[in-house]
């Protein structure tokens, strides 16, 4: 019997045990996820940023009187307020209006900060002195600066993104990998496979080699989701369990299983124990994205859902108890 969960899949060999993690675990699994400034200005970041700035001190110094380290060091700055500008629209505000997107807040935010940051940065690298207002030769370094920055804005955002998604795949498999530590301390033999290649901290995903694993009773972690853009972690357990001939996706969720409406909205909202997928399709319930459940119907693959917060719910649907709601 193979079961999958939406990131965890073990065989049923091995026997169910609650997972209790240890104080270590838990320390390192909360450094894994920075937030803030840590965010904004991680070492990748400020590394792809300053090359960028290289790159575009290198042709702003042709025909400048400016000393090139002066001229590289306008380019920094501007390159770091860039970057935090792009950063701070990331993580803040936490929500957004609906006609609005994180997208067009960084774009505004650079558009509006460039004319400010060019400003201090001729003040900083001049002593206090820009001479903005009467130095030609500075108005126009002053434009240039100003016009450099709108076109290595992209390369600071489309980079940003770039290295978010490969820290992001490299924390999740970090984590997983801790989770495999942890699980191997109980006894169970694990392997953690990731869809991007980070061989210092797992192996890759190949089909056979996680098929070899399972049939041996060892438990399989999958991590970075499909390695593709645009799929959902729940389009990556399908598929994953599709590809092993999982029985069933087991997937935690904080409600006790699918429900007509949201639960904690709606005190009305009819639960249920068993339901097919055309009707989750029909009656457009949040239970997975449509790509996920059509990938689930196609291939006669089953789903529970249950309350991760419930005690033992997991391994009583590994047993094959009732438990939330069953989707087929």
């Amino acid at each position: 019997m193979a079961v999958m969960g939406a990131w965890l899949l073990a065989s049923g060999r091995q026997r169910a045990e609650s997972l209790v993690y240890s104080p270590p675990m838990a320390t390192a699994a909360h450094v894994l996820k920075p937030t803030g400034l840590a965010r904004i200005f991680g070492w990748r970041r400020v590394r792809f940023v300053l090359l960028v700035c290289l790159l575009f001190g290198t042709l702003l110094n042709i025909g400048n009187q400016a000393p090139a380290i002066i001229v590289f060091l306008r380019a920094s700055m501007m390159g770091m307020a860039l970057l935090f500008m792009f950063g701070w629209f990331e993580q803040w505000p936490k929500t957004l209006w609906r006609p609005f997107s994180r997208w067009g807040w960084q774009l505004l935010g650079i558009v509006i900060v460039i004319p400010f940051v060019a400003a201090f940065a001729y003040w900083i690298t001049t002593g206090g002195d820009p001479e903005l207002g009467t130095n030609k030769l500075r108005q126009a370094g002053y434009a240039q600066l100003c016009m450099t920055a709108l076109l290595f804005a992209p390369w600071i955002a489309v980079g940003a993104v770039i290295r978010q998604r490969e820290a992001f795949a490299r924390d999740q498999a970090m984590a997983f990998e801790l989770e495999k530590s942890e699980l191997e301390r109980k006894g169970l033999d694990t392997r953690v496979m990731t869809a991007i290649r980070m061989e210092e901290l797992a192996e890759p995903y190949i089909r056979r080699r996680a098929l070899r694993h399972l049939e041996v009773g060892r438990t399989v972690i999958f991590a970075a989701g499909t390695g593709n853009p645009y799929f959902s972690t729940d389009t990556a357990a399908a598929l994953r369990a599709i590809q092993i001939k999982a029985d069933v996706i087991i997937k935690a969720t904080s409600v006790d299983g699918v429900y007509s409406a949201d639960p904690k909205q709606d005190p009305n909202a009819k639960f249920y124990e068993e339901i097919s997928y055309r009707d989750v399709m029909l009656e457009e319930l949040k239970v997975m994205d449509q790509t996920a459940v059509t990938l689930c119907k196609e291939n006669s693959l089953p789903l529970i859902v249950l309350n991760i917060h419930k005690p033992g719910a997991i391994a009583a649907a590994v047993r094959g108890e009732r438990v939330g709601t069953l989707v087929k």
